[in-house]
């Protein structure tokens, strides 16, 4: 029981604070005034006495500071069981793609780790060979307590019973991760930052399987820039060899050919209209080209 909370006063309260909180509670619950809080009153007084008094607060501040330290070590371990216990149905993975896999559209192979249900158990973590058991630290309840805190007994898992020789395959847990290799189709046109989805791609839990979703990233290009649908290209020439004719390929796959003129000022930017990039819908952006002299 935390006396400073009964008390409704601060952790670092004064002597006098802690009177005048005593004071009003006493009135409120002395068994002259109400009988039925006797128990109550007992423990207000119980509160006083241990703060009021020096070396007695010491004493009860260090206590306090331990057992605030074992229940949050404690609720730590519990978030980990229930993490474990209760798995997220949904994964939430990154896809990253090249700018001609996006034009074009392609099917792409994926390796990823996923929760699955044990074959050779079906999900139950026991066997023919396997045996239950009363679980002796937990009396078959699934939790201990301590501090006022339910605890999953971690003998049984929060089962309520003990499994002896379980599955081989999952220890005993009914699922396991492993890999799991598929195949997304990439819509062409699709753009950096958008959501494919795999129904059914997810987790398996106990009572559903999840979805895999893929957030599109794109690979730094070697030869174009991208923003919103147009491409950009930079190229260094030198002055004298002006004209020149420029050749490279183009997201799609064709040779693109390019007059450089003689009179070309440095910074020139060529424009190739429906070049670029496209979407979904099949809106294409325009290619540029800036020129630098040397």
């Amino acid at each position: 029981m935390d006396f400073y909370k009964l008390l409704g006063i601060p952790k670092d309260a004064t002597s006098k604070q802690i009177k005048v909180a005593y004071r009003n509670l006493a009135k409120k619950y002395h068994p002259d005034i109400n009988k039925s809080d006797d128990e109550k009153f007992k423990m207000i007084t119980q509160a006083y006495k241990t703060l009021i008094d020096p070396e007695k607060r010491k004493i009860y501040d260090k206590k306090l500071y331990q057992n605030s330290k074992i229940k949050s070590s404690l609720e730590k371990t519990l978030e980990k069981i229930l993490l474990s216990k209760h798995i997220k149905k949904d994964i939430y993975k990154t896809l990253t793609l090249s700018l001609e896999e996006a034009y074009t559209g392609t099917n792409k192979n994926i390796r990823y780790k996923r929760v699955e249900r044990c074959k050779n158990c079906e999900g139950t973590g026991i066997t023919r060979n396997s045996k239950l058991s009363n679980c002796p630290r937990c009396k078959n309840r699934g939790y201990i307590t301590y501090l006022n805190l339910k605890i999953p007994c971690l003998s049984c898992k929060a089962k309520g019973f003990v499994i002896q020789n379980p599955c081989h395959f999952c220890e005993g847990e009914g699922f396991f991760e492993d890999f799991i290799e598929k195949t997304v189709k990439v819509p062409s046109g699709i753009d950096e930052g958008e959501v494919l989805f795999l129904e059914q791609g997810g987790n398996i839990t106990p009572s559903e399987v999840g979805n895999l979703y893929l957030k599109v990233k794109f690979y730094k290009h070697k030869t174009f820039k991208k923003k919103g649908l147009d491409l950009y290209k930079e190229i260094k020439l030198k002055k004298d060899n002006l004209p020149v004719d420029i050749s490279f390929y183009d997201l799609n796959g064709n040779l693109l050919s390019v007059k450089i003129p003689k009179e070309t000022q440095n910074k020139t930017i060529f424009r190739i209209k429906g070049r670029g990039f496209k979407n979904r819908k099949g809106v294409f952006g325009d290619l540029y080209i800036k020129v630098f002299l040397i």
